[in-house]
């Protein structure tokens, strides 16, 4: 039903929303990377001198999660070249295997 993928990861990115145009671009126009999902998420933190007061208060910041599936072997160059384009901004990652992916498909029919 699926399709193995022993040597794909997913990378997870997650950033303050005002950089999510300029990361979506920067994926956009990369040859390694097909597609991407990315939502709004939440933060939590008990505690942080980087929060707002309001953050603070709420214990929860406003972030965005790109999800992005590589080959494994690209790996240390796409990081590379991210924090190249990115490093110092608020994007923080982290990189999970994927044991399998694919798509799924209709069954074929039985009918005589």
């Amino acid at each position: 039903m699926a399709e193995t993928t022993p040597m794909a990861v997913t990378v997870t990115l997650t950033l303050a929303p005002a950089l999510e145009e300029r990361i979506i671009d920067w994926l956009l126009g990369r040859q390694d990377v097909d597609t991407f999902t990315g939502y709004a998420a939440y933060a939590h933190a008990a505690t942080g001198s980087d929060l707002s007061v309001a953050e603070q208060v709420s214990g929860r910041r406003r972030r965005v999660e790109i999800r992005i599936e590589l080959r494994a072997e690209a790996l240390d160059h796409w990081l590379a070249e991210l924090s190249e384009a990115f490093g110092g901004a608020d994007v923080s990652y982290f990189v999970v295997p994927i044991l399998r992916s694919g798509r799924l498909h209709r069954p074929a029919s039985t009918a005589p």
